[in-house]
């Protein structure tokens, strides 16, 4: 399979924002953004939005993945490649009604992401090691703000 190189790919389109715009009985619901679709991406619940982020990231090559993917069942998923769109560095997002996130996924390493996230309404940013960890970090905002 040919790869492209990270240069490749703008810096900008790296860039991927999570909005909350609701939270009951601890299940978040918001709006995903990425320089690869042209349409927000809707999400109820969050095991919806991990298999979007990380078929995602499978179809634009932002980050590899560094093992194949575990499963139960014999299933293997076609995925077509994806480029980024014009005028995403010049993106606005919407902000979400609750909390905002800028997430940066640099590493698909031990079956999980590692990166950055940046809370956009109080400018606080952390680095994670898992996606368990950015998860819970997003959590703690919702829970406590």
């Amino acid at each position: 399979m040919l790869v492209p190189a990270m240069g490749d790919i703008p810096y900008e389109a790296r860039r991927m924002y999570l909005c909350i715009d609701a939270y009951q009985d601890g299940e978040m619901q918001g709006r995903f953004y990425n320089a690869f679709e042209a349409q927000e991406f809707r999400f109820r619940a969050l095991m919806t939005l991990i298999r979007h982020v990380d078929e995602l990231l499978d179809c634009t090559m932002l980050t590899q993945r560094c093992e194949e993917r575990r499963t139960l069942l014999h299933c293997t998923a076609a995925h077509t490649r994806l480029y980024a769109r014009e005028g995403w560095k010049n993106f606005q997002c919407p902000p979400g009604e609750l909390a905002t996130f800028l997430l940066s996924i640099s590493y698909r390493q031990n079956a999980t992401w590692q990166g950055e996230v940046v809370w956009v309404e109080n400018r606080k940013s952390s680095f994670f090691r898992s996606g368990l960890e950015l998860f819970r970090m997003i959590d703690d905002v919702l829970l406590y703000q």
